[in-house]
């Protein structure tokens, strides 16, 4: 008789709601796997979700899982703007992820992915790759860092994934990700026609597509036991200066509305000497790179639609 197929892998992610969450539901359901969402709020249900445990990660974990899952993507954290307050991002980043161990100890979830960032490497120039030691200028970056720590000091089997700098398309105004560079930019262009660099707007950053991102995380959960014990930087291996993103967005501000948009740059501060590369060994680690990128000019157009339907 024929052998019954394999049931599909079963992952579990928490920050289901947010930036990045939804978007890898839905990239691991299109590639058949069942997925189930971790969130704080049961409201609305991820279209994607199989399953849905509502839990506060702040606190030990009490609710149980209905069934088992293969895979936890822990993506839950506090932002880069809810960071500044330590307390906040202690309680959420780094008590957190410790409360979502528990969680996968308790309930036999073998496998955890821990979605950290590339600011653990405070670094502005040079080249950073994964082998470059930690060190984290500011509390968002120091409470992934700690966190990092805690995925490696338990006994549950883990990744890691650091991610650069990601833009995409916030989902509505009400998402908490307009901090992030393009999208603060279209928000200020739309609101008052103009945008505001606090700094020289020269600093270099690797830019990496949310969608992009969310199909090399997909790719790491799914040949999880190729990568185990392995950290990886997520990016693009190419360095933008801010300002020059910057540059972008008004250009399609003034294509799509006929106006232009200045650029108010309020500090003359020089730029960090030197380039900086992110160099990322995903090619020796899962051989590929991602066939292509997501485009951040069709990115800010969608954007820019966002906060016209608003």
């Amino acid at each position: 008789m024929p052998q019954a197929a394999a049931p599909p892998m079963r992952v579990l992610i928490t920050g289901a709601h947010g930036y990045l969450g939804e978007r890898l539901g839905r990239e691991l359901s299109a590639r058949g796997l069942d997925v189930g969402a971790l969130v704080r709020r049961p409201t609305p249900a991820p279209a994607f979700a199989s399953e849905v445990v509502v839990a506060d990660i702040t606190r030990p974990i009490a609710e149980r899982p209905r069934g088992p899952f293969d895979v936890l993507v822990h993506l839950a954290a506090a932002n880069d703007v809810a960071s500044r307050d330590p307390e906040t991002a202690l309680r959420v980043t780094t008590l957190g992820t410790r409360h979502v161990l528990d969680l996968c100890a308790a309930h036999g979830i073998p496998r955890v992915l821990y979605v950290s960032t590339t600011q653990v490497y405070g670094a502005d120039a040079g080249v950073v790759d994964e082998s470059t030691p930690p060190a984290p200028r500011n509390d968002y970056a120091l409470t992934h860092l700690f966190a990092e720590h805690y995925v490696r000091a338990s006994r549950i089997r883990w990744a890691i994934a650091r991610p650069g700098n990601i833009f995409g398309t916030p989902s509505s105004r009400a998402q908490e990700r307009w901090t992030l560079v393009p999208s603060c930019f279209c928000l200020e262009a739309h609101d008052h026609g103009r945008i505001t660099l606090m700094s020289s707007g020269l600093q270099l950053r690797d830019f990496l597509g949310a969608g992009d991102v969310a199909r090399l995380l997909a790719a790491m959960t799914q040949r999880f036991d190729e990568l185990e014990g392995v950290t990886l930087n997520l990016t693009s291996g190419r360095s933008v200066t801010v300002r020059s993103v910057a540059e972008r967005v008004a250009a399609r501000f003034a294509l799509r509305t006929g106006r232009a948009c200045a650029i108010d740059v309020r500090s003359s501060a020089p730029a960090e000497s030197g380039a900086l590369s992110m160099p990322t060994a995903l090619r020796e680690r899962l051989g590929f790179v991602l066939d292509r990128h997501e485009d951040m000019d069709d990115e800010i157009d969608k954007t820019f639609a966002v906060l016209e339907a608003s």
